[in-house]
């Protein structure tokens, strides 16, 4: 029989226990092909043509950096 202490620290224990589980659980890995990132705000539209706000300009930017860039004008290149 356990006393009130041992109880409350084996009860804590199986606690940690299963949130450390739970953690873990979610830490599986992804497809590392797939562009994954926080956002405070939706973007208004992937296409770059025309990106307003600046979530859409940065979205645009991480896509199609490879295959266009901009001169000193501003002008694709």
């Amino acid at each position: 029989m356990l006393n009130p202490l041992q109880y409350s620290i084996s009860i804590s224990l199986a606690r940690i226990l299963v949130l450390a589980l739970a953690v873990l659980g979610g830490c599986r890995g992804g497809d590392p092909q797939a562009i994954r990132f926080g956002l405070a705000t939706a973007p208004v539209t992937l296409d770059p043509r025309f990106a307003t706000d600046a979530t859409s300009y940065r979205i645009g930017r991480l896509i199609y950096q490879a295959l266009v860039d901009f001169d000193e004008a501003h002008r694709p290149i």
